[in-house]
């Protein structure tokens, strides 16, 4: 199998070395791939507009109807391993840097794809946004010394502790440490190897998502809405418990749980509902937190406050998973209290997420790295 994949790697080596030398030079562009991720690859195109070019290799279920400037995820797996090389080449012709999403690359060998650009004095930039560079060892070793609820324990132990899968997460923070001029990743939520500086990369949200009609708090009953990506993960068997708990108690509510749904439809429910209930064993609010914020929700997560670099303002009701049945039941309590939280979470979307405000905070860190917005 080394051998096969050593071939095919010499193969694309010399139709990335024909592809760029034959290309023309028009123009220096920000090539943004490959992965989507929760919507993120779609959303960069909003940051840099005409002067990027965001190509799609591995497509996100929840994303379908996702329109990328490439879209190579259409392709078998062996019309790529011909043509991603000879769009690599292409690309890199015409590029000013690169910005990596998740660990894929255009490349069998991701580190075929970093020294052919250093080679080339084209710039990387790495964005790191989970399990991709995740030490699942060094987080169960840090969350038991703070004593705070983890699923690695439960997770698949014998895969995703073993040495094999660490040696993974430890390869891919080696390379983002020799080649990225700038490294995105979470320090805490995202343990890693990693030995460079990392910065905060802020949730992209799509403008026209943002949206508080409160004339929605009017409508009973209230409506509670939980949408997992990875059950498990997410903590909703825990979610299904305290629901049934508070309905064997008489609350009066309405409980929808979405699961392997498109975002749109996700997106949908989430300007109809009150209260969300996102993810109770991490250290950040995710994607899905930040989208219930911006459509105007309460947000229970066990996110905490002071993982995030900007001024808090009771944007979520803080709480892990032992406190879930007891914050769920002080909002159906005190239900002038959704409102408030809701409000908030908005405000602080408004303030820290908006387009502006991202392309600010990033240029700024390219600034800082000698590079150029």
């Amino acid at each position: 199998m080394t051998l096969v994949r050593n071939m095919v790697s010499c193969i694309q080596m010399a139709l990335l070395y024909i592809s760029y030398h034959a290309s023309k030079k028009t123009g220096g562009l920000v090539i943004i791939g490959v992965t989507e991720i929760a919507n993120l690859l779609y959303n960069m195109k909003q940051l840099f507009d005409n002067e990027s070019i965001v190509v799609c290799k591995v497509k996100n279920k929840f994303y379908e109807k996702n329109v990328y400037d490439m879209d190579l995820s259409k392709n078998n797996r062996i019309v790529n391993l011909v043509m991603a090389p000879i769009i690599f080449g292409k690309l890199a012709k015409n590029s000013r840097v690169f910005i990596y999403l998740w660990s894929d690359s255009f490349l069998l060998d991701r580190e075929h794809d970093f020294a052919f650009l250093k080679k080339h004095r084209i710039p990387v930039i790495c964005i790191f946004s989970g399990s991709e560079i995740r030490s699942r060892k060094l987080l169960l070793e840090y969350c038991k010394k703070i004593n705070f609820s983890t699923y690695v324990e439960y997770d698949k132990p014998d895969l995703f502790l073993s040495d094999r899968y660490d040696c993974f997460n430890r390869t891919l923070a080696e390379q983002a440490d020799k080649y990225a001029s700038i490294i995105f990743s979470h320090k805490i939520d995202q343990v890693s190897y990693l030995k460079s500086e990392q910065y905060h990369f802020p949730v992209l949200i799509n403008n026209d998502l943002f949206s508080f009609d409160k004339s929605k708090f009017d409508q009973v009953p209230i409506r509670i809405l939980h949408s997992p990506s990875l059950p498990v993960l997410k903590g909703t068997p825990l979610v299904r418990s305290v629901i049934k708990m508070l309905k064997n108690e008489g609350y009066l509510f309405q409980y929808i749980e979405l699961i392997n749904v498109p975002n749109e439809d996700v997106v949908n429910e989430l300007k109809q509902s009150h209260i969300v209930l996102s993810q109770f064993y991490t250290f950040v609010p995710g994607i899905f937190g930040h989208e219930a914020m911006a459509t105007g929700n309460a947000v229970l997560m066990s996110a905490k406050p002071d993982c995030y670099p900007y001024p808090f303002n009771n944007a979520w009701l803080e709480t892990e998973d032992w406190q879930l049945y007891y914050n769920l039941k002080f909002l159906l309590d005190h239900p002038e209290k959704i409102i408030e939280y809701a409000e908030s979470g908005y405000e602080y979307m408004l303030q820290n997420f908006s387009t502006d405000a991202i392309r600010e905070y990033l240029s700024g860190v390219f600034e800082k790295n000698g590079l150029s917005f």
